[in-house]
């Protein structure tokens, strides 16, 4: 089976970055540096390798991707249907002094998915352990 992901953009997401205007600079204003990482998995949890992922889109809760890399292309292999019968964009923020935090994720069930493709919006699960940090 070949798939072909379009990520096309997110809104509203929540911060997770909370900068300090320290001596004048900066604007002091939360946000979040987010990326979404394609996997295949079952459950809600990924079960395998990353399948592709997005640029970062910096300072930004509203952030436009499909202009930046518009496709993650995969082949996915029956037996990897079997074992992870769904799509799982992971949405992180990026940190670049520890790992990246887990915003949310959506689950797409892959049987929901035509041959003739779709096209919809997916709210986003808050990650269910730490829906936001303040690194």
């Amino acid at each position: 089976m070949k798939l072909e992901v379009e990520i096309v953009k997110g809104q509203g997401l929540l911060p997770c970055d909370f900068p300090k205007q320290l001596f004048g600079f900066g604007d002091g204003k939360p946000s979040s540096d987010p990326y979404v990482e394609v996997a295949l998995g079952s459950g809600g949890s990924p079960g395998g390798d990353i399948l592709g992922r997005t640029p970062t889109i910096y300072k930004n809760l509203n952030p436009v991707w499909n202009s930046s890399k518009p496709h993650i292309k995969v082949d996915i292999t029956s037996e990897q249907l079997q074992k992870c019968p769904d799509l799982i964009l992971r949405i992180f923020d990026e940190d670049s002094f520890s790992d990246p935090d887990v915003m949310g994720q959506v689950v797409i069930p892959l049987r929901e998915i035509t041959m003739h493709g779709t096209t919809s919006w997916h709210d986003v699960t808050a990650n269910p352990i730490k829906p936001y940090s303040s690194g």
